[in-house]
Parts: C-alpha cells; structure tokens; sequence
C-alpha cells in the first residue's frame, strides 16, 4: 500500500497531487527571497532601489577646550576626534606687577605647543610681553570625493590624541612671583557621510 494523503491547510491531499503541492511551494519560496532582495537594494540596507549612495564631507564641526595655569605648568589636551583640519591655541593673562619706582617690567611668556607624535609637525612657540598669544596651525584639507567606496580612505587620525602645551613665564618685576594664565584651545574636524543622491523630479522641477 502507498503512503497515505496528508493535509495542507486542512485540506486533504493524495500522493498523486504531492508533486504539485511540492513545486508551488517552491515557487512561493523563490518569488519570497527575490521579493526581499528587491526590497533592501543592492546594499541590503532597506533603500527599496533609492538613488545613488554618495561621500559627503560638508559637515563641519568645532570644538573649544579651556584650562588654567600659572608660571611652568604644562596641560595635557586629548583630542578624541578624527579628521582635525585646524587647531589655534591661545594663551591669555594679566601681568599682576605693581607700579616700582623703577617703573613697570612686563613678563615675558613663552606658550609651546606640542602635537602628537603621530603628526609630522614640529612643536611651535610663541613669546611675549602682550596678552595674548596664539599658536594656529592648518593640519588637513577637507576631501571632496565623494566615491562611496573611499569613505574610509579619509578617516583622518594623525592630529588625534594628546596635544601638550607648556608655559614658561620669565618675571621681570621687582619680586616679581610670575603669573597665572588661561589656555583656549579650538579646533575644527570634519566629519564623512554616506547620503543618498535624490533623484531629480520629472519635469525638471
């Protein structure tokens, strides 16, 4: 005896009709997958056959740090982001010296600014008599690729890190202790994006 009918949906089917049964499943799971795949586009990330996938690097941000000190101290600024186009630091203070009968004697600071030893930048000083002093440098220039695919290839990281910036302060007043100071510290990154090139509406509008 052959095997017996068994039910799809409740509905009784003898082995002659299996072979049907069989086939339109498969074709129900065929029609399901490329379904799916037309649904996710190319990439898989839902954009339903969306435009094109294009780099942008028209994001810009800027971040400032501010710290304080007084004579030879030295801050330590740590930089967590990627893709720095620009840093300035600046140095701010007040000489404190009291009219002598010498007459005045401002002190001379001294502001050195220390990168990364991953940035091919050597350090940088500054000195003065006048508030304030400033140290700018220009370390990147923003991409303009717009490749998807070169996204990565301007992860930019050399100015990422710890920037060391000493002061000295010479005292030139009578008893003259030195001099308390403030430090800015302001940069700008910029920051990479995958966006999808809208398609143009029909007519030109």
């Amino acid at each position: 005896m052959g095997p017996g009918p068994f039910t799809v949906g409740g509905a009784s089917v003898n082995a002659r009709d299996r072979r049907f049964v069989a086939l339109g499943m498969l074709a129900l799971l065929m029609s399901t997958g490329l379904g799916a795949a037309f649904a996710t586009g190319p990439d898989g990330d839902g954009g339903g056959g969306g435009g094109e996938r294009y780099a942008d690097w028209t994001l810009r941000q800027t971040r400032t740090v501010s710290a304080q000190g007084e004579n030879g101290d030295t801050v330590d600024i740590d930089i967590p982001e990627h893709n720095l186009t620009s840093i300035t630091v600046t140095l701010t203070w007040t000489d404190d010296e009291l009219i002598s009968v010498v007459g005045r004697r401002d002190d001379v600071l001294t502001l050195l600014v220390e990168p990364p030893s991953t940035l091919e930048e050597q350090p940088e000083a500054r000195s003065g008599a006048a508030s304030p002093l400033a140290v700018a440098l220009d370390l990147a220039v923003v991409p303009t690729d717009d490749d998807a695919r070169h996204l990565v290839d301007y992860d930019y990281t050399n100015a990422t890190g710890r920037w060391r910036v000493s002061v000295t302060v010479d005292a030139n007043g009578l008893r003259d202790q030195g001099n308390a100071w403030g430090l800015t510290v302001r940069y700008t990154f910029y920051v990479g994006r995958l966006l999808e090139r809208q398609e143009p509406l029909a007519g030109g509008r």
